[in-house]
């Protein structure tokens, strides 16, 4: 009769070596699971997925394959999967057994359809991915019906023949299991996002345990984080050790005051809100205003007091995301910043980065909204992996205005779970910051008017025709003209004509650059910006956002208010001038209606307006408010409004259109006529602005 040792988990990995024994392996793997789920609640779940996930490996024709297998050089696992985490792909196996489905199937027979059948999803996904429900041959409710029966009836012989061989006398019961839902579960549609949490700390698990079976020499470079990195305290002392020697730097070489005292106030201000409890806030600050540092500050301070376990710093561009993650390895040393994103330079990578990108585990991480997101949301177990160890954490969104509009509702509301059942504290960092009323931030800036005012270092010079179109090479004369000077446009195409009539020795800077390349050329701007030397710099909308360079003269063709603001914010960005710098914006002569309206950003600010949003929705509360501050914020200029198209039928979309118009108040005729109906506004007064609105092909625009 066998006994608990002769069931094999993995294949020993040299010729002699001992295998892993089963009971061990699904033994280790969930009490670390339970360690990593146990920050949400989750540990008796962790627990259960994790004892289970392997069941059926004790299979006699999988355990015939893992024999047959044991002079092979890798792992054989006998089903298709990830790279785990041991460093090989893992083989195709030839055992004809699914081994995760017995687990899966013995969860909903212990725990029932309930319980069971969610931990049948973190089981039966544990190396292909979370299956569909239903539909295909792969989704769970065909594999519990189709693979698991045959599978188990042996699984339960083994159990009843060999008393503790599969640990399944360790699980939780069901009263506790019900007893311990986790508090993220029970939240109103919580469990897509709890079971993604769940299965990280199940995949993660499994694969560091594989991994230090399999290759002990890579889980060894891993070591035990919390020995081989600093701690977020000692992080915490670098950075206010830097700060300080920062101060005193700018008070001897006398910069500017008024920049100085503004960004003195913002960091003072994420100190004190950095105390309050954890949740969501706000940090509105002008461009140039010191939020990449003054928000470390507040994370830093938070984390101490709350004991949050890590900074996850969350970018929208690449573009920006190497000089962040540079600014942050300069001041906490480049072996405890861990950059994850597609553009990584390889020769900042070590294999210690590349393994704690598979799960997070870095005191400070560095990465983009697409990872950030589309992991939250992923099925995959190498995508997933990382998820747990969000948890409990601070993240920093830096310019949050650039979430898509389309993906702004998954997006927002994933940042509200994770503050309000997974410890999370989240913190939005911009200078043009949208409203976010279902997440309900806390302003860290007391007066952010206030703050915008005396920080005004620019001046936004319009054209005197709002029909007059600019061609290119008078733009050039303009850029020409200055010793050093930025334009701004919005597509990739006029960027390289504008360039080519340059003068030689100019720059060009577009996303179609290879992001070395694109470094490379940033640094040498940088460099003939400080040393006063002749730079001209024909850019697409990439430098706009927290990209820190500092010109006397911008140009930009005509954008949304926001990409308005943050071109200004690469002028005089230091306040180095006496007086406001000109900020030049000029209408290029392309395709107004297509290139000027459509992708001039404004896009951003529409979110589905339908009819089945009805009066006061949330998608009009947001829009609405949106329109209204950015109004505001443009009283005192003859601005072109762009309002973006809307969605519905066009007596919607006209009474749409009377509540916008509302908000302003002073003449400026407006006439707006649909092709598909005969309804008309006439003769509207808004205040200042001569407003066009758009609508794709089905609206004929005039301003009277």
């Amino acid at each position: 009769m066998p006994d608990a040792n002769d069931f094999w988990a993995h294949t020993p990995q040299k010729q002699g070596g001992d295998p892993q024994c089963l009971r061990d392996h699904a033994r280790d793997t969930a009490e670390a699971a339970a360690r990593f789920a146990d920050a949400f609640g989750a540990a008796d779940w962790a627990l259960a997925a994790g004892l289970l996930h392997d069941l059926g490996k004790a299979d006699p024709r999988f355990q015939e394959y893992l024999r047959e297998n044991a002079a092979a050089d890798s792992d054989a696992d006998g089903e298709d999967g990830e790279d785990g985490g041991n460093g090989a792909k893992r083989r195709r196996g030839t055992s004809g057994v699914n081994h995760s489905s017995a687990g899966g199937a013995f969860a909903v027979e212990r725990y029932g359809k309930g319980i069971g059948k969610l931990l049948a999803y973190l089981v039966m996904g544990h190396h292909a991915g979370l299956p569909d429900a239903r539909g295909g041959s792969a989704a769970l409710r065909e594999r519990l019906q189709n693979d698991a029966a045959g599978n188990l009836a042996r699984i339960r012989a083994i159990i009843a023949t060999v008393p503790g061989a599969l640990n399944v006398d360790a699980l939780p019961s069901l009263e506790r299991m019900q007893r311990n839902i986790p508090a993220a579960g029970k939240a109103k549609d919580g469990w897509p996002l709890c079971l993604r949490m769940m299965y990280s700390c199940l995949v993660d698990a499994d694969f560091l345990n594989t991994e230090a079976f399999c290759n002990p020499d890579r889980a060894a470079l891993r070591g035990d984080g919390a020995e081989e990195y600093a701690t977020l305290a000692a992080l915490r002392d670098r950075f206010n050790r830097h700060m300080a020697e920062k101060a005193v730097a700018n008070d001897d070489a006398g910069r500017a005051a008024p920049v100085n005292t503004a960004r003195a106030e913002v960091l003072a201000a994420c100190r004190e809100a950095a105390l309050r409890p954890p949740g969501v806030f706000s940090l509105t600050a002008p461009t140039g205003g010191g939020k990449t540092l003054s928000s470390l500050a507040f994370a830093f301070d938070h984390a101490a007091r709350h004991g949050k376990r890590r900074i996850v710093y969350v970018i929208p561009y690449t573009s920006i995301i190497e000089q962040t993650a540079g600014v942050l390895a300069g001041i906490l040393g480049r072996e405890n910043v861990l950059e994850h994103h597609s553009n990584i330079d390889p020769e900042r990578e070590t294999e210690r980065s590349r393994l704690a990108a598979e799960n997070w585990d870095a005191p400070v991480i560095v990465t983009t909204n697409v990872q950030f997101f589309e992991s939250l949301y992923a099925a995959k177990s190498s995508h997933c992996r990382k998820l747990h160890n969000i948890v409990n954490s601070v993240v920093i969104l830096d310019e949050s205005q650039l979430i898509p509009p389309e993906w702004r509702t998954p997006c927002v509301d994933v940042l509200r779970r994770l503050a309000e059942n997974y410890g999370a504290t989240v913190l939005l960092c911009t200078a043009t910051q949208p409203p976010f009323p279902e997440l309900g931030p806390v302003e860290i800036v007391t007066d952010p008017p206030s703050l915008f005012r005396r920080l005004r270092r620019t001046e936004l010079i319009w054209p005197e025709a709002l029909d007059r179109r600019t061609e290119w090479p008078e733009v050039a004369r303009w850029l020409s003209g200055d010793r050093q000077a930025l334009c701004v446009v919005n597509r990739r195409k006029d960027a390289l004509a504008l360039y080519n009539l340059l003068p030689k020795g100019s720059f060009h800077l577009s996303t179609r650059m290879c992001a070395a390349h694109r470094k490379e050329v940033l640094d040498e701007i940088r460099r003939r910006l400080k040393a006063g030397e002749v730079v001209r710099v024909a850019s697409t909308q990439l430098v706009e956002a927290g990209v820190d360079i500092d010109f006397p003269f911008v140009y930009r063709a005509l954008a949304g208010l926001d990409s308005l603001a943050q071109a200004a914010g690469r002028c005089n960005r230091e306040g180095w001038l006496a007086d406001p710098a000109p900020v030049r914006i000029f209408i290029p002569r392309t395709n107004l209606r297509q290139d000027c309206f459509a992708k001039a950003r404004m896009r951003r600010f529409h979110f589905g307006w339908t009819t089945r949003g009805g009066s006061g929705s949330g998608q009009e509360h947001y829009i609405l408010s949106t329109f209204s501050r950015m109004a505001q914020s443009a009283l005192a200029s003859n601005l072109l409004f762009l309002i973006p198209p809307f969605i519905g039928q066009s007596r919607n979309r006209l009474s749409a259109i009377r509540r916008i118009v509302a908000i302003f108040s002073a003449p400026c005729p407006l006439r707006v006529r649909f092709r598909s109906s005969s309804q008309t506004i006439s003769k509207t007064q808004c205040k200042l602005f001569s407003i066009t609105l758009v609508q794709n092909k089905n609206l004929n625009y005039r301003s009277e």
